[in-house]
């Protein structure tokens, strides 16, 4: 992956407001590929009793390819906005994960068509794989979506 940071703040990257931005930080990115920062924050959504249910990782990595995808519209004035249309061959490796603890997210696109694209996903802990799935999207101009409202952050 190719290194140009300081990449944008993530909420510039992607179309959600607080509280809802999971994700904190791009740390690498090329057109492909990408790996985003996350820390499992107490009173974030999903956290009940200071653990994030494992389920809740494929939410991680479907903000972390709009995180990507962001980034690549950041650089080519691109606007879209990437749907969450399902995962195929979801593996969670636990069954939860800990208020603090550190996620790192790796997407990299396998498919793309200017409409829909696929992405292999993993997020780890260290070294830990705690999760792992084939994410599938698909690709829209804020315009095309009914009921979206407000623009997509700069």
């Amino acid at each position: 992956m190719s290194a140009a940071p300081p990449y944008p703040p993530v909420a510039e990257l992607v179309p959600h407001d607080a509280p809802i931005i999971l994700v904190d930080e791009l740390l690498e990115w090329s057109p492909t590929q990408a790996r985003v920062r996350a820390r499992v924050r107490r009173g974030g959504p999903f956290v009940s009793e200071g653990r994030l249910p494992a389920t809740i990782l494929l939410e991680y990595m479907a903000q972390a390819i709009a995180v990507a995808d962001g980034m690549a519209g950041h650089i080519d004035g691109r606007r879209d906005i990437g749907l969450l249309l399902g995962a195929r061959e979801l593996v969670l490796e636990v069954d939860a994960v800990e208020v603090g603890d550190e996620l790192d997210l790796l997407v990299e696109q396998r498919f793309c068509d200017g409409r829909t694209a696929s992405y292999a996903c993993e997020a780890r802990r260290g070294e830990q794989l705690l999760a792992s799935a084939t994410v599938n999207v698909m690709i829209a101009a804020p315009d095309q979506l009914t009921g979206v409202t407000g623009p997509r952050p700069k």
